[in-house]
């Protein structure tokens, strides 16, 4: 049964208000994009002293989500690379 269109009115909508929306969203937009750049040049500058960025993100999300918790989701992974026999019983995994 297909669903009934909802009406939509634009009368009560407060055009100053969702103006600073846009004004707020596009300032965020901007910031974002300056921010994500300076992340591109400090990864840039890991990678050309050496380091592997791929661990070193890899470390900064379990900063982020904790080591306990990172490690309880890292067992759990490690079960399911057993049981699909991509890794061995009691193969060390460090």
């Amino acid at each position: 049964m297909p669903r009934a269109r909802k009406e939509h009115s634009n009368a009560g909508i407060e055009m100053e208000g969702l103006s600073n929306f846009g004004d707020r969203y596009e300032r965020l937009a901007e910031e974002l994009k300056a921010v994500q750049e300076t992340i591109k040049d400090l990864m840039t500058e890991i990678k050309a002293k050496g380091y592997n960025t791929k661990h070193f993100r890899k470390a900064m999300k379990v900063k982020e989500i904790g080591y306990d918790s990172f490690k309880e989701d890292d067992d759990e992974f490690h079960m399911y690379l057993r049981a699909l026999n991509i890794a061995k019983e009691f193969e060390s995994v460090y």
